[in-house]
C-alpha cells in the first residue's frame, strides 16, 4: 500500500494488498502451508491446493518459509519460481528446453542472452542441451536463479564449443529445420546457428578464443571486403555459417523467411509455439514459427493482409524496416540524402533513415540507397551485426 498513489486505490486492490500483507506475515512468521493456500496464487492454470505432487508442494513450502516478502509481485514471483525450478529439477531429458521456454517470466534473469539461446533451443540442439543439463544437474537440485544461470552458461559453451570445432551448423535446430533451410525462392539457403552469448561484440578488442576473425574462414569473401569483418564474427559466433564446404556464396541473394529466421534467432525472439496465418505459410513449413516469432514480437509483416512472401528475396528496404521496428529506431531528422530517394516506399522511408543514422545501413555506388533490391547474405550478415553492436541483442 505504502508505494501505491491512493487515485490507484480501489476497494478490490486496496483488500487485495492489505490480504498479501497479511499472507506475508503469516509467512515470516512460520504459517506458510496456510499463506500459500490462503494465497491463492494461479500460475500454470492451477493453484497450491491442485498441485498433486506432495514433494513439489513441500519444495515450494521450504524455500517460501521464513522469509520476508515486501510486495505482492515479490510474493508472486517467488512463488513462480519455486514452481518452475521443481519442474526443472525433476524433468526428463527431452523435456527441459521446452520447460525453460514456458517458464521463461519466472526463471529468466532479467533479459538473459544465455536463456533466451538455450530455451529456443529445437531439434537435436534441444536435445543435446538437455542431455548436457541433466548431466551438469546430477544429484544437484537448483535452487535459485543465480545457480540456474551458472548451469546454462555451462551448457551454452559446450553446445558452443562442440558447433565451433565441428564447424558444422545446427541441423534440425538452428539450422534448416527439418524442411531443409532453402526455400523455393532462395539460393543455398543460409544457416543459422547459435544466438550470440553477449549482448554486443567488441571487434576493437575480440575475444582471441570466439571473436577473433579467421581469414581462412570463408574462401570466397574477399569480393566483398566490406563486410568480411561482419561475416567472421558472426559465424565465429555461430549466429551464421557457410555452406559446409568453406564458401559462404556473399553474393547470393536471401528469402525473407531466411532473414526473417536470422533475426529471430539473433534477437532471441523465437517462439516455438508461436502462431501466425498467412495464407502462403503452412505449420508444415520449416519457417513457419520463425515467421510467426517475428510476427508476434511487431518487427515483421506480411507483404499484404493474407500473404508473408514466402520464397521472395527480402529487398534492402524491408530488411532496414525488420531491424528498425525490432530495434525500435526512429529517425530523429529524416534528412534525405539519396539520389532515389524517391524510391523508397513510404512505410519504409523512416525506418531507412533511422538505419542510416545509426549506421547500420549506408547506401551504395554514387549515393543511391537502391531500396528495391535484394539483400544479399553479405549485405544481411552485415546489417544485422551491426544491429547487434547497437544493442538489438540483450
Amino acid at each position: 500500500i505504502q508505494n501505491t498513489p491512493w487515485s490507484d486505490i480501489t476497494i478490490d486492490n486496496l483488500s487485495r494488498k492489505i490480504n498479501c500483507g497479511i499472507y506475508a506475515t503469516m509467512i515470516q512468521a512460520g504459517k506458510t502451508a496456510d499463506a500459500l493456500i490462503g494465497l491463492n496464487i494461479l500460475y500454470d492454470e492451477i493453484k497450491y491446493m491442485q498441485i498433486t505432487d506432495a514433494e513439489h508442494q513441500k519444495f515450494i513450502y521450504d524455500h517460501m518459509g521464513g522469509v520476508r516478502y515486501a510486495t505482492e509481485k515479490e510474493l508472486n514471483d517467488q512463488y513462480q519460481l519455486y514452481y518452475s525450478l521443481y519442474l526443472l529439477n525433476h524433468a526428463k531429458t527431452s523435456e527441459i528446453v521446452s520447460l525453460l521456454y514456458k517458464h521463461k517470466d519466472a526463471l529468466a534473469i532479467n533479459d538473459s542472452s544465455t536463456y533466451n539461446a538455450v530455451s529456443a533451443l529445437v531439434g537435436d540442439m534441444a536435445t543435446k542441451a538437455g542431455r548436457k543439463f541433466v548431466q551438469l544437474t546430477d544429484e544437484k537440485v537448483l535452487t535459485s536463479k543465480g545457480e540456474l544461470a551458472q548451469i546454462l552458461t555451462e551448457v551454452y559453451n559446450d553446445l558452443y564449443k562442440s558447433e565451433t570445432e565441428t564447424g558444422t551448423g545446427s541441423t534440425g535446430g538452428f539450422g534448416g529445420g527439418g524442411g531443409g533451410g532453402t526455400s523455393s525462392g532462395s539460393q543455398n539457403g543460409m544457416t543459422i546457428g547459435l544466438p550470440t552469448k553477449d549482448s554486443a561484440v567488441e571487434p576493437e578488442t575480440p575475444n582471441q578464443t570466439e571473436t577473433s576473425p579467421n581469414s581462412d574462414a570463408f574462401s570466397d569473401i574477399d569480393s566483398v571486403p566490406w563486410a568480411k569483418e561482419a561475416i567472421h564474427v558472426m559465424a565465429q559466433r555461430n549466429i551464421i555459417n557457410g555452406t559446409g564446404d568453406g564458401r559462404f556464396l556473399p553474393e547470393n541473394k536471401v528469402s525473407r523467411e531466411e532473414f526473417v529466421k536470422m533475426l529471430v534467432l539473433s534477437l532471441g525472439t523465437y517462439h516455438a509455439n508461436g502462431r501466425c496465418s498467412f495464407a502462403d505459410v503452412s505449420e508444415e513449413n520449416w519457417a513457419y514459427t520463425y515467421i510467426a516469432s517475428a510476427v508476434n514480437a511487431g518487427y515483421v509483416k506480411g507483404i499484404d493482409e493474407q500473404s508473408f512472401g514466402l520464397g521472395e528475396y527480402v529487398t534492402r528496404q524491408d530488411a532496414a524496416v525488420f531491424i528498425a521496428r525490432a530495434l525500435q529506431l526512429v529517425s530523429t531528422s529524416q534528412i534525405t540524402t539519396f539520389e532515389d530517394d524517391a524510391e523508397i516506399s513510404d512505410y519504409a522511408k523512416d525506418a531507412v533513415y533511422a538505419m542510416c543514422e545509426k549506421g547500420v545501413v549506408n547506401g551504395i555506388g554514387d549515393n543511391y540507397f537502391a531500396p528495391k533490391e535484394c539483400c544479399t547474405r553479405a549485405e544481411s550478415a552485415k546489417m544485422i551485426y551491426f544491429a547487434i553492436l547497437s544493442g538489438g541483442v540483450r
